[in-house]
């Protein structure tokens, strides 16, 4: 950002890929990489940026509160068993959030809260239909994947119109009379 400004390049945001995650847990910051992500964010916006951090669906299998979250409440996409659908992205076993429930789009929304909290400006959903095994070759809609039922092919579709829903109603929760920003 500061060589940005130094070189006189017209840019306003900093695009934060996966790896500003903790093991690529979404909703999180690597303590690592970003120790303090609320000082970047004054530091960022002193000189005039913003940020947009990407979000995907797929949420780590590993316990961390949003897993827990999502598995306790019974907000997953499951198999025709029951069991939880578990794909393989980024931070390993995977799992995938039912956004045509409206009470799990109300949860998603406030999961935003660390990254708006942090000074997040904007949201990038990234992946928004799930991938359930990313690097191999297959047919998605060939999956056992179920939404309270219905096959995942009945309503790929609506699965990234509602996780954009649940962004936008999360980041107008958590920031009130600000208007939210979701690529």
């Amino acid at each position: 950002a500061r060589r940005f400004r130094a070189l006189d390049l017209p840019a306003d945001v900093i695009h934060l890929d996966i790896h500003y995650m903790d093991r690529y847990r979404v909703f999180t910051f690597s303590p690592q990489r970003f120790p303090r992500p609320p000082g970047m964010h004054d530091e960022l916006r002193s000189l005039g940026f913003r940020t947009m951090a990407i979000v995907d669906p797929g949420v780590s299998a590993a316990p961390y509160p949003v897993h827990v979250a999502l598995k306790d409440g019974d907000m997953l996409l499951r198999r025709s068993d029951g069991r939880p659908y578990q794909g393989r992205v980024w931070p390993g076993v995977t799992v995938f959030p039912d956004f045509t429930q409206q009470r799990v789009r109300e949860a998603w929304g406030r999961f935003h809260a660390p990254l708006v909290d942090a000074g997040v400006a904007g949201v990038w959903n990234d992946m928004n239909d799930p991938v359930f095994q990313a690097g191999k070759r297959h047919d998605p809609l060939g999956e056992d994947v179920h939404h309270r039922g219905v096959p995942h092919r009945r309503v790929r579709n609506l699965y990234a119109n509602q996780m954009a829903q649940a962004t936008v109603s999360g980041l107008e929760l958590l920031r009130p009379g600000v208007r939210p920003f979701v690529l």
